[in-house]
């Protein structure tokens, strides 16, 4: 079962994460169940909240990440937070398949 998630966010930063989300292969909408996905599976926010300018200087380490250390990072946090890797991948899986059929 599936609901709909309203919200207000600015339109430069959507379009930009949009374009984020496209290069790995993601539509905004599987970004954001992924996303949903991760919170619900290990109980927390799936990086850490800092200040302003701790957040500027994690967006400049995150630019030099690949697409796969970021997965392989948030692999970790399930598996820390009890969550199989399989489940994770399963997860993943599903969105990509839903970014696909969207396509």
């Amino acid at each position: 079962m599936t609901s709909l998630l309203t919200a207000r966010v600015d339109t430069v930063k959507r379009e930009k994460a949009e374009r984020v989300f496209a290069d790995v292969g993601l539509t905004t909408s599987a970004a954001v169940n992924l996303y949903i996905s991760m919170v619900a599976m290990t109980g927390a926010i799936p990086f850490e909240v800092k200040s302003i300018y701790a957040q500027q200087d994690m967006r400049e380490q995150y630019k030099q990440q690949s697409f796969n250390e970021v997965f392989e990072n948030m692999r970790n946090q399930a598996q820390i937070s009890g969550v199989s890797e399989k489940e994770a991948l399963k997860e993943l899986s599903a969105y990509k398949a839903e970014q696909r059929v969207r396509a």
